[in-house]
């Protein structure tokens, strides 16, 4: 995502998380340590793209911590990891229908891919496209939503 100066970096905090401590992720700052979340996050469960949420500083030096999600914006995460042996070029077919369908797209990494499933767009009927992709073997797929009651971080695998 290029950076945008209106825009602001706030972080989650994720205790416990299989692969990372913590993440970034953009927002635009509402004033009051409320901010609302401009991009979908790769890592945190339980946020989406444009939620509105509280984030404290805790110190000067340090960026804003979210510490709950005062509003939810109906957007759900998806996340999906690509088989390694398709390559950027012959995931574009498949990308290509998820975004078709009305769904936002952002890219992590080669595999690794967050989706956006807004409020308008029938849930349950990306997920299905999904799951068959999935039992093709062409990606697997995981749900956002919240794992852990208070906190933005799934169990942890150990």
């Amino acid at each position: 995502m290029e950076e945008d100066p209106k825009l602001t970096k706030i972080v989650i905090d994720l205790p416990g998380h299989w692969s990372v401590s913590g993440e970034g992720i953009w927002a635009k700052s509402l004033g009051d340590d409320l901010y609302q979340i401009d991009n979908i996050p790769f890592h945190a469960y339980g946020l989406n793209l444009g939620d509105i949420v509280k984030a404290i500083e805790p110190s000067p030096e340090l960026k804003p911590q979210v510490i709950e999600v005062i509003k939810p914006s109906g957007h759900r995460t998806l996340r999906i990891i690509f088989g390694k042996n398709f390559t950027e070029e012959e995931q574009i077919l498949y990308l290509n229908g998820i975004k078709a369908m009305g769904v936002g797209v952002e890219r992590n990494n080669h595999i690794f891919l967050a989706l956006d499933v807004p409020p308008e767009i029938d849930y349950q009927f990306v997920c299905n496209y999904l799951s068959e992709l999935q039992k093709d073997n062409v990606l697997e797929y995981e749900t956002c939503e919240v794992r852990i009651p208070g906190t933005f971080t799934c169990e942890d695998d150990d």
